[in-house]
């Protein structure tokens, strides 16, 4: 029998508030990525007039129509409320991409009206993102770049810390 280990700890995690990580989110995206090309497409897609399909919940029309365009001279709040939408914005789109194997989403496809199911659905995790929004915790985010040795490391952690939770018989699965 194996004595107890400690859960790895992750020291150098960033600790941001929810309000500047939802603000600094699109901008961290838009790497040279196939994502990020996605995402960029999905930024001046504007709404049909073409209802989305009853059968089908995925993919997910954009969330808000001219959430992207020039915003200028605007209070504190609606800077908060534009960053909120981008954010929501990027997470719809990451599922919409995720959902297509990671390919890209036709434009008429994102551009349709929501169908009943679908507005449901955008509204609970709309909620949902502005529930973790509301609390007063922070965001941990790792504060090494791509390229580090930082970034490995903390993989190996991570892995170390899913395989101990029984996630995984081994590193390798």
């Amino acid at each position: 029998m194996h004595a107890i280990e400690a859960l790895p700890s992750w020291p150098s995690l960033q600790k941001v508030s929810f309000y500047s990580w939802v603000s600094s989110l699109c901008r961290d995206v838009l790497r040279r990525t196939p994502f990020s090309a996605f995402l960029r497409s999905t930024m001046t897609v504007r709404r049909s007039q073409l209802q989305g399909s009853e059968k089908a919940l995925c993919p997910f029309p954009v969330p808000r129509d001219g959430i992207f365009s020039s915003h200028k001279k605007v209070g504190s709040r609606q800077r908060r409320k534009i960053a909120f939408d981008r954010g929501f914005h990027v997470v719809i789109m990451a599922l919409n991409f995720w959902h297509a194997d990671c390919n890209f989403v036709p434009s008429q496809e994102l551009a349709k009206i929501p169908s009943p199911a679908q507005t449901r659905c955008l509204v609970n995790m709309r909620k949902l993102l502005k529930a973790y929004g509301s609390c007063e915790d922070e965001v941990s985010v790792p504060s090494s770049g791509r390229r580090s040795t930082t970034l490995t490391s903390q993989l190996a952690d991570l892995c170390e810390f899913l395989t101990w939770q029984g996630a995984s018989g081994d590193s390798y699965r």
